[in-house]
This record gives structure tokens, sequence and C-alpha cells, in this order.
């Protein structure tokens, strides 16, 4: 039989948690949507071409998808 190939793990950084509050609305909204813009940039940074297209959930959601459905809400609003 052949030998697997060897896996390469990727040791995850530990997330950061939320920002504080800021002096106001607009500026709280600026940095939790900053810090959730760097949350899934960190989580998919490094991950090899054919892992970003291919699901890894039974709905079928693939880390690019995640990342253009992203994009979208966040153009619409």
């Amino acid at each position: 039989m052949p030998e697997e190939p060897a896996r390469r793990f990727r040791t995850r950084s530990r997330d950061t948690g939320p920002p504080r509050t800021g002096a106001d609305e607009k500026a709280t909204l600026r940095g939790f949507l900053d810090y959730l813009r760097n949350a899934i940039a960190d989580k998919v940074e490094g991950t090899p071409e054919p892992q970003v297209r291919t699901s890894g959930v039974p709905s079928g959601t693939s880390l690019l998808g995640l990342l253009k459905h992203l994009a979208f809400v966040e153009r619409l609003y």
C-alpha cells in the first residue's frame, strides 16, 4: 500500500478579543468591522487553492464563498 502523504499542520494563532468600544457609535462599528475583517483574513491566510474552493460543511459553503458573501454584505451596507 502506498504511504499517505505527510500532512502539514498549521499552528493557529489565538483569536484576539473584540476591540474596546469607541468614543461613539460610529467608532465602535468601524472598530468591530476592522476586527471581523482581520479575523476572517487570518483564518483563511495560507490555505491552499483547492481547499478554499472545497466545502468543509454540509451546507456546501466554502471559504471562498464565505469571503464573497462577506464582501457582498459589506458593500450592500
